[in-house]
């Protein structure tokens, strides 16, 4: 499928290429930015170093992906500010118990931002499970 993305493609290899050395990435994620003109410039890619071998539903709390890897490949990276990632380092273990049986939180997945023919900026998203139906 042809989105007709109007970026850089070549801007876009690169890092992924990077990330595949580092980090042996075994699929990925694209998002296009979508605005009411058409398609943006920016391009966010999600790497994941975990190959995904069930589809239950619930495999993104239960399975998460080893994210020690992929933040090893994020410090090499000068976008990356060194202390955030350091504080996002204690979210990447097995979902926790935040409160009684309802609270596991932990890193959902990370995006890769790409614009201006390079990578401009990183976002971790984190997950926060609030269901008193989870049994521990």
């Amino acid at each position: 499928m042809n989105t007709e993305w109007p970026g850089q493609i070549s801007a876009v290899e690169p890092v992924v290429s990077r990330f595949q050395e580092r980090a042996n990435v075994v699929r990925s994620g694209v998002n296009i930015d979508v605005q009411s003109n058409g398609l943006g410039l920016s391009l966010g890619l999600t790497l994941i170093v975990k190959q995904r071998f069930t589809k239950d539903s619930r495999y993104w709390l239960d399975g998460q992906t080893d994210w020690e890897p992929f933040l090893r490949a994020l410090s090499l990276e000068d976008v990356v500010a060194p202390k955030k990632l350091k504080d996002l380092e204690s979210w990447h273990s097995k979902p926790t118990v935040l409160f009684a049986k309802s609270g596991r939180l932990g890193i959902h997945h990370i995006k890769l931002v790409v614009s201006d023919n390079q990578l401009q900026k990183v976002k971790a998203y984190l997950f926060l499970v609030l269901s008193g139906a989870i049994t521990l």
